[in-house]
């Protein structure tokens, strides 16, 4: 296949060799495992959401190859139900979340709310 540069060849020829993957190139670099979003428990028994790798089982059927748009989607996720940012992996706070300090709602990681209230909130959303 011709060309025209040198460039546009090397790309080209990576193109294939991720496509075709062949036995006995070992040059090219893998793709990494693109993020999802996965669902997992506190010590206190908290549902959480957490953004990891592929290599994790899945738990949501989304992939997202970059941290900005996983980000994005989990803190759309997040504010549509109500869940609190804190155990979405949105924020890394010692005390209570913003929904606490800043909107005055009441959260779970404040004890403003049982925990088997928002378990079972978070399942509805989650489904």
């Amino acid at each position: 296949m011709y060309t025209g540069n040198d460039i546009i060849a090397q790309l080209v020829e990576t193109e294939n060799i991720k496509a075709l993957k062949p036995l006995f190139n070992t040059q090219q670099v893998k793709d990494p495992a693109p993020f999802i979003i996965n669902v997992a428990k506190t010590a206190k028994g908290i549902l959480k959401l957490q953004i990891v790798r592929k290599e994790v089982a899945d738990s949501m059927p989304e992939r997202y190859f970059n941290r900005v748009s996983v980000l994005k989607s989990l803190k759309t996720f997040c504010i549509l139900n109500n869940l609190c940012r804190k155990h979405c992996g949105l924020e890394k706070v010692k005390g209570p979340c913003s929904l606490v300090t800043k909107e005055s709602k009441a959260c779970v990681c404040a004890a403003d709310e049982t925990l088997e209230v928002y378990n079972a909130r978070f399942q509805v959303a989650f489904e």
